[in-house]
């Protein structure tokens, strides 16, 4: 019994059903929110109109101008901190070739893409003012985009379980 609680308690890295659990959940709310608007807010808006493209709107520009106040009062001590634990993951990660290090770096490297995206993307809506049809529209290619850099990410997990699978468990592939 303890074994059985103990290999679904396993948090080695990709081959722990947790971290698939987690990059799953991780990406399917990251999809879902773009700049803070959750994805029905936007169906909702295009097919119903007022009063939900006024919601969409005053949730974007909320969110772009919160972005845009943190970055200019703290934006490059953020993005320096986050850079040297990116770095140092990396080199735990890809240096020692630590799996558990591998998993973090995968799982945390495009948050920190995507979170910069957004950011860029907040600024971009608040310097243009976008509103109405044009945000919507730009949410959804943003969505899109995340998904993409989502389903990438996706690839390059399976990639790295077939790898430490294939030096750890060759047997498994053999005839």
């Amino acid at each position: 019994m303890a074994d059985i609680l103990f290999s679904a308690l396993d948090f080695q890295g990709f081959r722990s059903i947790w971290f698939w659990v987690l990059l799953t959940l991780t990406w399917i709310s990251v999809s879902h929110w773009t700049l803070g608007v959750p994805f029905d807010a936007i169906l909702r808006a295009d097919k119903r109109g007022a009063p939900f493209d006024g919601h969409v709107d005053a949730i974007a520009a909320a969110h772009a101008a919160r972005y845009a106040s943190v970055m200019d009062r703290a934006g490059p001590w953020i993005v320096g901190i986050v850079t040297f634990l990116l770095t140092m993951l990396a080199m735990v990660a890809f240096g020692f070739l630590i799996e558990l290090a591998q998993a973090g770096f995968v799982y945390l490297a495009p948050i920190a893409l995507i979170t910069g995206k957004d950011v860029m993307f907040g600024r971009r809506v608040a310097a243009q003012g976008l509103a109405g049809v044009q945000l919507r529209q730009a949410l959804v290619w943003q969505r899109f985009f995340t998904q993409l850099i989502g389903v990438a990410i996706l690839a390059a997990a399976v990639v790295f379980l077939m790898a430490h699978l294939l030096v750890d468990q060759p047997h498994l592939f053999l005839p």
